[in-house]
C-alpha cells in the first residue's frame, strides 16, 4: 500500500513489476466525459420495438429496390437445408437452414454497402430521390433473422449484429468473389445457400460478378438476445398473406419496380409461385407511362438544383395491375389512372426551405380506380382512399383519406414509418408535421383537378377502350366534405373552385360544360311530368344536367357565394314558355301545365298556351272577365253532362286530382281574378245554361239520357260478405248482392245487415231451384251448341273415366270430333315437301340462329311494314294447359319468341309462305327476301310456328306431333283457322288462344261473338323444349336462358345495321315479358331501333324508294323495246337511327341461369327457383339503366340504266330476280356548327348489305347495299358463274355511281369553294411550306402537242396553286385515298388530303399536280380525259381502297400484291399497258418485290395456296432479275432480256428441269416491261 503523495517513478529502482489499480473517490474537476451508445444489439432491440412486423418488412425491401432503380422484385422461402461441414466456424451452423429470400434486378453501388452498415442514418437521406430509410427501414428483417446476408454484384456480405461469430466486436463478414475466391472455394458450405438461385450458378462465382442483389434472412430458430421471435414456414406463409392484402396497390406508384412475386421452393427442391403482382400499359398506350416519369424525373432533378419555376409539372398515364394468385384460376386485373405531379421551386417559399433542409422533394400521386365496382376484387371494389408514401401505408384508419382516390406523397413519416406526421400540441413546430400540411394545400388540389380533367379527356376520346369511364365514375372522384378525414379537408375548397373553372358538368346532351350554362335540375325522376319537363327545356336550347348530391353541393359551395346557381324550376319553365311556346302533344302539355302549376304562382300562368278545354283544344292562360273568355270548372254538383256543345268553355274533366285542385285554387279571386278561371255557382250554373238552352240546343239534335234507379229493400239482398253465397250466385251479383257503393264501407255493410240483409240461412228453395235451372241450362246450351250439326250421333265419357284409359280403348277427342278442319273452316295449309328432312337441310344452310331477326324482318320491309318489333315471352302458362285443340299442343305452350309487324298477310303470302324454297316474290323486283327459304330459320327455335293475320291463323307442324289429330295428310302438315267463321267453336278451347290475348294488340274474341280480324301479323315461335328436342326430326336443339341471352345479344350487336338500309321499316323493338308477368302490356323494352329523316340544304334528290321506282322502270322496259332511259331513280337522304339499351333487363335475362324447360312432372312452383333468389341478393340491377347511341348516316341509293340493266333483264338476269340497284352508307356526325362531316376514325367500317347485314367485312370506309347475288344462306357474295358475274358488274356500275354520288353530295355539305382555298392553304401548311401563291391562269394554251385530243378542252383557263415544299411519297398516296388521307395518325397535321382536297371537284373536273422533278399526277374520275384512264385503271391508281376487299391492310402482304398483279393481268387480257397504267403496274410490283427482298419466310407463309409466279424486276444494271415464287419462298432465278417495253405479260412457262433447281411444272411469269436507255 503506497501513501497518497509517493511519485510512481521514486519506484522504479525497486527490482519488481509494478501494478496500479487507481480507485476514485469522487470527480474533483477535469477529466472525460460523455454519454455512450448502447450496444448494437439494444440499438436494435429499440428499433423492432417500434417498427412493425408483418407485410410492412417486405414492403421495406421492394423500397429499397425502387430506390436502386430496380424493376423487379422477388421473395423465396426457401426450405432447404445446406451442408453444414465447411463453414466459417461451427456456430455458423444454424443459419444454414430455411430462409427468406429477396432478390431485385439492381447492383449495389458503394454508397449502398456503407448505407446498410449504418443502422440509424440513412445514406438515401442526402438523396431526395430516395425514399426508403435503409437504417430503419432495412433493420426491420431482424424480426425475422439474426444473421441477414447480401450478395450483390463482386461481393458478398454477412451481419451479425450480436458480434459473436466473425470476432469479439465484429459485427460482420465481407467476401469479394475475386479477391477471396479461395476461402469461398474453400467454405463450398458456408456459400452453398448462394449458389442455385436467382441465376447465380458456380459460373458466376468463378466469373466474379452477380447482375443483381438479393438478401438472405435465415430463420431465427431459436431464441435470441436481439428477439424470442421465432420464425417458420407458418409464420413466413402468414407474413406473404399479410403483404397480399394491399398487393394490388404496392406498385401503383412506383417508378421502377413493375414486378413483385411471393415463391416457395419446398425441401425437395420443387419451387411454386405463391403470388405475383406486375404493372403494365395499355399496348395502345405503352409510351405514356415512360414518358411521364421521364418528363417528372426532369422535373425533380431542376427542383432539386434548385431550378425556379412557379408551376406545378403533372403527368397522367393509365396503368394496369395484374394479380397472379396460386389459388385463383385466371389473373385478375385493376385498371387505374395516376396523375403525378411534382411543385415547382416556387409556389410556396416555406415549403422550399423546409425542402432543403429536410432533403424532401414536394411530389404527389394521385390515383383514381378505373375498374368497375364487383367486376374485379381488390382495392377497385369497395373503394377506399389510403395514404401513400410511394408504396401503402400500413391499413387501419390513420392511412384512411376519406376521399375517393389514393393520394401518395413524399411524405414525413412517424419513426415507425406507420403513419403520416401532423402538427399536434405534441408536435406543433415538427417541421415534417409542417411540410406535410403546406404539401397537402399546395400540390395535391392541382394533381386532384388534373386528374379529374383528364378522366373527362378520356371518356371523350377513349370511349372503345378496354376501361371505360362514365360521368357517375367521374362524378365519384369528387371528394365528399363529410368523409373527408381532417388532416385532409384543406383541399376540398381549392380543388372545388379549380375544377368549375373547366367543363365539369355532364349535360343531357352528353356533353361536358361549364357551371354557368348548365340549368340543374333536382327533379323527381319517379314523376311522370319530370320526363317531359327536361326533355321540353333540352329542346329549347337549356344545358340540362342531374347530378349526385355531392357535385350538387360543391357547386352550391363555391358558386352561391357570387352568383345564384341555375336551377330547374317552374318559373324558368314558365319563362321558356313564354319564350319559345310548346307544339308538342297534349300529354306533354298536361305534364308542363302539371310543373308549371307546382309552385302556386298563379299570377305567371298568363300567356301560357297550357289551359286544357273539354274539347282537347289549349287556349292560352288570360286575365281577362269578360263573359264570353270565362273558362268553367265543372264539378260533381253541376256536371258537364249538362253543358251539351259547350265543350270549347269548359276546364277537361279528364285532369289529374293535384292539377285540377291547383287550377280550382288559381280561379278563386283575390280582389281580382288572376286567369280566366272560374268555379260554378248558382249564379253561374243558371247563366251557362241559359246559354245551352238559348244558343246550342236549338241548333243540335240533342238526347239527355236519363237512368233511373230501380229501388230495392235491404231484405231482398244477400250478404257479399258470405264465401257460400259468392260461389253459388256467381255471374248474378248485380241482382243478388248490393251494389258495389254499399259494399266498400264495412259500416255501410253493418247498417245493411241491421236492417234485413240476408245470409245463407234465410236461402229459399226457389233461390237453389233457380240456380239449379241456369246450371242445366247452360250444360244443355252447350253440348246442343257444339252437337247440332254431328252427322253422327257423339256420346260422351263419363268424366271419371281418365284420359289414359279414354285414349288406350280409341275414344277420340272431343276437340277432333268438333274441330273437323273439314267442317269448321280449316284449309290444310302446310309445306308441301318431305318436309323434316327439308327444313333440317335448311337450317343447316341457315347456321345462325340470329337469322330469325333478319328473315322475319325482311319479309316486313317487303309488306311495307313499317314497324317490326319482337318480344322474348318468359310466361310457362301452366295452369292453362288443358282444353286445347290438341293434347300435343300442351309441350308447346311456354316460353315463346313473338315478332309483330303492322302490315297483313296478302293471299300470295299465305300461298308463299307454305312453298319452301320457291318463292313468288322472285317475279317482283322490289321484293328482296323469300319466303320459302328465309322464313324456315324459326325452325331454330320452334317445332310449331303460328302465324296470326288478318282473320287467319296457321298452325304449321312438320313433325306432326303437335296437332296430328287435325292433320289427315302428314305431307300437308298445318291448319288454316278462320276466326270470322267458327268463333263460337273455337271459344270452347280458349287455353289454347289465351297466349294471344293482350300480345301487340291481339284480342281474339274468346268471351264474345263479334268479327276479329288482327290488323298486322303475328308469330308465335315457342321455343323448343327438351322433351319436344328429343322427338323432333326437324332440330334437337333445344332452348335454355343461355341461348335466350344469346338471341337479345345478337338483336344488340346487329343495332343499327338492322335497318339502315330497310326499304319501310323504320322501328325495331325487342320486349321481354317476365315469367311471373301475367300481362304482355307490362313487358319490358330491352333494346329500340328507331330510324327518321334528317334534313340538309345539300340532299336535293327526293327521297323515293329507288327499288319501287326501278320495279316500274324494268318492267316497262321488258315490255317494251323503248330505249333505256338517261334519267335514272336515284335517292339520298341522311339518317339517325337511336338504338336504346336497357341493361337492367339485359342483365335480367343473363343472370337467370338454370335451365329454361324441365319435364311435365317438375313442379312448377320452383321454376326459375335459383334465377330468383339471385336476383334478390343485387336489387340494383333492377335499377333502370340505358345507353342510347345515336349514329347518322348518308344514304346514297340509285340505278344503273346501262350494264348491270341489261344484265338483270337477260333471261339468267331475270331468272335469278336480279335488280340494278344499290347504295352506300356514309358514317356522319354533327358539328357544333349543326354541319355534317364524315364522322371520323371509320376508315375501315364497311360491310356488305342485301337490304340486311351479310356480315361481310369490306374494309372500305361506307358500307354498301344492293342486290348482291348471295349464296343461299345469305353469308357471302357469290365469286363464280353468273352470279360471280352479276357481281363484279354491280360492283362496278352500281355501286361506283353511288359512291360517287356520296362524294359529291359530301363535298356540297362539307367545303364551299371559299373554303377550298384554305383546304390548299392547310395542306400547304402541313407539309411545312413557307410560301403558298394562288394565281389565275386566263390563257388558252395550245392543243397541237397534248397526250390526247380528250385532254383539249383542259387546256383553257385555270387556277394554280404554288407552294415551295415538294410532295412526300406519303402525300402522294394520301391524295388518293377518297376521304381518308395519311394524316389521320399525326396529330400535328390538320389537313386531310382525302375530303380537304377533293374540294376542288367545285371548280374542275381534272385537278392535275407537278412535284419535285419526276412526278406529274392527274385526277380524272370521269375516266374521260386522261389517257388510258379507264374504269379498272382508276380502279388500279386507288388500290389500297378498292382492293381492300381482298383483305389487305396498310401493310399490303405479299400474297395480296399477288391478288391484285392477278387482278390486272385479267383487266389487260395480255395488251400493252400504255404509259399511265404502266407506272400504276410498277408501283404494285415494286411493292410487291420489297415484300419478297424482306421476309422470304412470310412469303412462304403467304403464298402456300397460290400457283407459282415468275416475277421479274429490272435491276440497276438494266437487266432483269428474276424471283421464282412458290411454297419454297423467293429464290433468285437468273437475268433475262426485256421482250416488250412498257408491257406487261402473266403467262405460264414450263419450269426448267436442271440439277440446281427442285421446281417442276407449269409456272406463271410476268414480265414488267422496262426502258434502260
Amino acid at each position: 500500500m503506497l501513501s497518497d503523495c509517493i511519485k510512481v517513478g521514486d519506484l522504479q529502482n525497486v527490482q519488481n513489476h509494478i501494478f496500479l489499480m487507481l480507485q476514485s473517490k469522487g470527480l474533483k474537476g477535469g477529466g472525460r466525459f460523455g454519454q455512450t451508445t448502447p450496444p448494437l444489439v439494444d440499438f436494435l432491440k429499440d428499433i423492432l420495438r417500434r417498427y412493425p412486423e408483418g407485410g410492412q418488412i417486405l414492403k421495406e425491401l421492394i423500397q429499397n429496390a425502387e430506390d436502386a432503380g430496380a424493376t423487379e422484385v422477388r421473395f423465396l422461402y426457401d426450405e432447404t437445408q445446406y451442408g453444414t461441414e465447411s463453414l466459417w466456424s461451427k456456430d455458423m451452423a444454424p443459419y444454414q437452414g430455411p430462409a427468406l429470400y429477396a432478390y431485385n434486378d439492381a447492383v449495389f453501388t458503394p454508397e449502398d454497402w456503407h448505407g446498410i452498415q449504418e443502422i440509424a442514418r440513412s445514406r438515401k437521406k442526402d438523396d431526395p430521390l430516395k425514399v426508403g430509410r435503409f437504417g430503419i427501414g432495412f433493420n426491420s428483417v431482424y424480426h425475422i433473422t439474426d444473421v441477414p446476408s447480401i450478395f450483390s454484384g463482386d461481393q458478398i456480405g454477412m451481419l451479425d449484429p450480436h458480434q459473436t461469430l466473425f470476432g469479439p466486436h465484429e459485427s460482420g463478414q465481407c467476401w469479394n468473389l475475386k479477391d477471396d475466391s479461395k476461402e469461398i472455394n474453400d467454405l463450398t458450405d458456408q456459400f452453398a445457400p448462394f449458389v442455385g438461385v436467382f441465376g447465380s450458378t458456380k459460373e458466376t462465382f468463378k466469373n466474379g460478378n452477380f447482375p443483381g442483389t438479393f438478401f438472405r434472412f435465415p430463420l431465427r430458430l431459436q431464441p435470441s438476445q436481439l428477439s424470442s421471435n421465432l420464425y417458420d414456414k407458418q409464420k413466413i406463409l402468414e407474413l406473404f398473406e399479410s403483404f397480399r392484402a394491399d398487393a394490388d396497390t404496392v406498385l401503383l406508384f412506383l417508378k421502377s419496380v413493375q414486378d413483385v412475386s411471393l415463391r416457395v421452393r419446398e425441401a425437395d427442391g420443387t419451387e411454386r409461385l405463391v403470388f405475383r403482382v406486375t404493372a403494365s400499359e395499355s399496348k395502345a398506350l405503352k409510351h405514356e407511362r415512360p414518358n411521364s416519369i421521364n418528363i417528372l424525373g426532369t422535373a425533380v432533378s431542376q427542383y432539386c438544383k434548385g431550378v425556379p419555376s412557379n408551376s406545378l409539372t403533372c403527368v397522367t398515364y393509365h396503368v394496369n395491375i395484374f394479380l397472379e394468385d396460386e389459388s385463383v384460376k385466371d389473373a385478375q386485373k385493376t385498371s387505374w389512372l395516376v396523375c403525378n405531379s411534382v411543385g415547382g421551386r416556387g409556389i410556396c417559399s416555406e415549403l422550399d426551405s423546409l425542402a432543403d433542409d429536410l432533403k424532401f422533394v414536394p411530389t404527389i400521386g394521385i390515383a383514381m380506380s378505373l375498374s368497375s365496382n364487383g367486376e374485379e376484387k381488390g382495392a377497385a371494389a369497395d373503394f377506399s382512399g389510403r395514404a401513400f408514401c410511394f408504396l401503402p401505408l400500413p391499413p387501419g384508419e390513420e392511412s384512411r383519406t376519406g376521399l375517393p382516390v389514393h393520394v401518395s406523397g413524399f411524405f414525413g413519416l412517424t419513426d415507425n414509418r406507420r403513419s403520416i406526421k401532423w402538427r399536434e400540441l405534441d408536435q406543433w413546430r415538427d417541421p415534417a408535421a409542417l411540410w406535410n400540411e403546406l404539401l397537402v394545400a399546395n400540390v395535391v388540389p392541382k394533381a386532384y383537378t388534373t386528374l379529374i380533367l383528364e378522366a373527362i379527356k378520356r371518356m371523350e376520346t377513349e370511349k372503345n377502350s378496354d376501361f371505360p369511364l362514365s360521368s357517375e365514375r367521374i362524378y365519384g372522384l369528387w371528394p365528399e366534405k363529410d368523409k373527408v378525414r381532417v388532416p385532409w379537408k384543406p383541399i376540398i375548397e381549392p380543388v372545388f373552385k379549380e375544377l368549375l373553372q373547366s367543363a365539369i358538368i355532364y349535360a343531357a346532351s352528353n356533353r361536358w360544360i361549364k357551371v354557368e350554362q348548365v340549368c340543374f335540375s333536382e327533379m323527381d325522376e319517379s314523376l311522370e311530368y319530370t320526363q317531359s319537363v327536361l326533355n321540353y327545356l333540352q329542346s329549347s336550347g337549356k344545358q340540362i344536367a342531374k347530378v349526385p348530391p355531392n357535385i350538387a353541393s360543391a357547386v352550391h359551395l363555391i358558386v352561391s357565394s357570387t352568383k345564384p346557381v341555375k336551377k330547374v324550376t317552374p318559373a324558368v319553365v314558365r319563362q321558356v314558355l313564354r319564350k319559345s311556346g310548346h307544339t308538342g302533344p297534349a300529354g306533354e302539355k298536361l305534364n308542363l301545365l302539371e310543373y308549371v302549376l307546382s309552385d302556386g304562382v298563379y299570377s305567371e300562368l298568363i300567356g301560357l298556351e297550357l289551359l286544357p278545354l273539354q274539347n282537347g283544344n289549349f287556349i292560352p292562360f288570360s286575365s281577362s272577365v269578360s263573359e264570353q273568355d270565362i273558362i268553367y270548372i265543372t264539378s260533381e254538383e253541376y256536371p258537364r253532362s249538362l253543358f251539351p256543345g259547350l265543350e270549347g268553355r269548359l276546364l277537361s274533366d279528364n285532369l289529374k286530382p293535384q292539377v285540377l285542385t291547383a287550377l280550382k285554387e288559381a280561379a278563386k279571386s283575390r280582389g281580382r281574378p288572376c286567369t280566366q278561371l272560374q268555379l260554378l255557382t248558382p249564379e253561374r250554373f243558371a247563366r251557362l245554361i241559359k246559354e245551352v238552352m238559348n244558343t246550342v240546343w236549338p241548333s243540335r239534335d240533342m238526347v239527355v239520357q236519363w237512368y233511373p234507379e230501380k229501388i230495392v229493400s235491404a231484405s231482398e239482398l244477400f250478404d257479399p260478405e258470405v264465401e257460400v253465397l259468392q260461389n253459388l250466385f256467381y255471374a248474378e251479383e248485380e241482382i243478388c248482392f248490393p251494389p258495389n257503393t254499399f259494399t266498400v264501407s264495412s259500416d255501410i255493410l253493418h247498417s245493411l245487415r241491421q236492417i234485413g240483409l240476408k245470409n245463407e240461412a234465410d236461402l229459399e228453395e226457389n233461390d237453389i231451384m233457380r240456380v239449379a235451372n241456369n246450371i242445366e241450362t247452360l250444360q244443355v246450351d252447350d253440348l246442343n251448341d257444339l252437337l247440332e250439326d254431328s252427322v253422327e250421333p257423339i256420346i260422351l265419357v263419363h268424366e271419371d273415366i281418365p284420359m289414359k284409359t279414354a285414349e288406350w280403348l280409341n275414344v277420340p277427342c272431343l276437340s277432333t270430333r268438333l274441330i273437323n278442319p273439314e267442317n269448321m273452316g280449316f284449309e290444310q295449309s302446310g309445306q308441301r315437301e318431305p318436309l323434316t328432312v327439308r327444313i333440317k337441310n335448311i337450317l343447316e344452310e341457315y347456321p345462325s340462329v340470329s337469322d330469325i331477326f333478319k328473315e322475319l324482318l325482311q319479309n316486313a320491309d317487303d309488306a311495307n311494314a313499317t314497324e317490326c318489333n319482337f318480344m322474348i315471352d318468359m310466361r310457362r302458362n301452366m295452369d292453362i294447359r288443358e282444353n286445347l285443340l290438341d293434347p300435343g299442343m300442351a309441350v308447346c305452350h311456354g316460353p315463346a319468341l313473338w315478332s309483330f309487324n303492322n302490315s297483313v298477310f296478302s293471299d300470295s303470302d299465305f300461298l308463299n309462305i307454305t312453298r319452301l324454297g320457291e318463292s313468288l316474290k322472285r317475279s317482283e323486283v322490289d321484293k328482296v327476301g323469300k319466303f320459302g327459304l328465309g322464313f324456315n330459320s324459326v325452325y331454330h327455335v320452334t317445332d310449331i310456328p303460328i302465324i296470326m293475320s288478318r282473320e287467319f291463323m296457321i298452325m304449321f307442324d312438320p313433325n306432326v306431333n303437335h296437332i296430328s289429330k287435325h292433320i289427315r295428310d302428314k305431307s300437308n302438315p298445318g291448319i288454316k283457322i278462320n276466326w270470322s267463321k267458327q268463333q263460337k267453336r273455337l271459344r270452347k278451347f280458349p287455353n289454347q288462344f289465351k297466349p294471344f290475348l293482350g300480345v301487340f294488340g291481339c284480342h281474339l274474341p274468346l268471351t264474345v261473338e263479334s268479327p276479329y280480324s288482327y290488323d298486322g301479323t303475328l308469330f308465335r315461335l315457342s321455343f323448343r323444349t327438351q322433351q319436344e328436342g328429343k322427338v323432333s326430326e326437324v332440330s334437337s336443339t333445344c332452348y335454355n336462358t343461355a341461348d335466350i341471352y344469346t338471341l337479345v345479344d345478337e338483336f344488340s350487336i346487329c343495332g343499327h345495321r338492322l335497318i339502315i338500309f330497310t326499304q319501310s321499316v323504320n322501328s325495331m323493338v325487342l320486349k321481354y315479358l317476365k315469367t311471373e308477368e301475367a300481362d304482355p302490356g307490362m313487358a319490358q323494352e330491352v333494346v329500340t331501333i328507331k330510324k327518321n329523316v334528317c334534313t340538309s340544304k345539300a340532299l336535293l334528290s327526293p327521297v323515293v324508294s329507288v327499288l319501287k321506282e326501278a320495279a316500274k322502270l324494268m318492267k316497262t322496259c321488258s315490255n317494251s323495246s323503248k330505249k333505256l332511259p338517261t334519267e335514272t331513280p336515284k335517292s339520298s337522304c341522311i339518317l339517325q337511327i337511336v338504338v336504346e339499351e336497357f341493361h337492367h333487363v339485359f342483365r335480367r335475362i343473363a343472370d337467370l341461369q338454370s335451365p329454361l324447360f324441365r319435364g311435365p312432372e317438375d313442379d312448377p312452383a320452383s321454376f326459375f327457383e335459383m334465377a330468383k333468389s339471385g336476383q334478390m341478393k343485387r336489387p340494383a340491377d333492377e335499377l333502370p339503366q340505358k345507353t342510347v347511341d345515336s349514329t347518322s348516316w348518308l344514304i346514297c341509293s340509285c340505278m344503273d340504266t346501262g350494264d348491270a340493266l341489261k344484265f338483270s333483264l337477260q333471261e339468267s338476269g331475270q331468272r335469278l330476280g336480279l335488280v340494278p340497284c344499290g347504295g352506300v352508307g356514309v358514317h356522319l356526325s354533327e358539328t357544333q356548327e349543326q354541319k355534317w362531316i364524315v364522322k371520323p376514325g371509320c376508315n375501315s367500317i364497311g360491310e356488305v348489305f342485301c337490304y340486311l347485314p351479310l356480315r361481310i367485312k369490306t374494309g372500305l370506309p361506307v358500307h354498301i347495299n344492293g342486290c348482291f347475288a348471295v349464296t343461299s344462306n345469305r353469308k357471302e357474295i357469290w365469286k363464280t358463274d353468273t352470279k360471280g358475274r352479276w357481281n363484279t358488274v354491280f360492283m362496278r356500275h352500281v355501286i361506283v355511281k353511288a359512291y360517287l354520288e356520296a362524294l359529291c353530295i359530301l363535298r356540297d355539305m362539307a367545303i364551299n369553294e371559299k373554303e377550298m382555298l384554305k383546304e390548299l392553304l392547310q395542306n400547304a401548311d402541313d407539309a411545312k411550306a413557307t410560301e403558298i401563291c394562288f394565281v389565275f391562269d386566263p390563257r388558252h394554251h395550245p392543243v397541237d402537242r397534248i397526250f390526247d385530243e380528250k385532254w383539249a378542252p383542259l387546256q383553257g383557263p385555270a387556277l394554280c396553286v404554288y407552294n415551295n415544299q415538294p410532295f412526300t411519297e406519303d402525300d402522294i398516296r394520301g391524295i388518293q385515298n377518297l376521304g381518308k388521307g395519311t394524316k389521320e395518325g399525326n396529330p400535328c397535321k390538320t389537313g386531310q388530303y382525302g375530303i380537304g382536297f377533293n374540294s376542288v371537284y367545285h371548280i374542275t373536273d381534272c385537278p392535275s399536280f407537278i412535284s419535285g422533278n419526276d412526278i406529274l399526277c392527274i385526277f380524272d374520275p370521269h375516266a374521260r380525259y386522261a389517257p388510258g384512264a379507264t374504269s379498272w385503271s382508276t380502279e388500279l391508281g386507288t388500290f389500297h381502297q378498292l382492293f381492300k376487299h381482298l383483305g389487305t391492310e396498310d401493310v399490303i402482304s405479299t400474297k395480296q400484291y399477288v391478288e391484285v398483279l392477278s387482278r390486272i393481268f385479267k383487266n389487260s387480257e395480255g395488251k400493252q399497258l400504255d404509259p399511265n397504267e404502266m407506272r400504276t403496274v410498277k408501283r404494285v410490283v415494286s411493292g410487291l418485290f420489297k415484300s419478297l427482298q424482306n421476309d422470304s419466310v412470310k412469303v412462304r407463309n403467304d403464298l402456300e395456296n397460290m400457283r407459282d409466279l415468275i416475277l421479274y424486276l429490272p435491276s440497276q444494271d438494266g437487266e432483269y432479275v428474276g424471283y421464282l415464287v412458290d411454297a419454297e419462298g423467293g429464290d433468285i432465278y437468273g437475268s433475262y432480256q426485256p421482250t416488250y417495253t412498257y408491257a406487261i405479260i402473266v403467262q405460264e412457262v414450263e419450269r426448267e428441269d436442271n440439277e440446281n433447281s427442285s421446281f417442276l411444272g407449269k409456272i406463271y411469269q410476268i414480265d414488267i416491261g422496262y426502258n434502260s436507255k
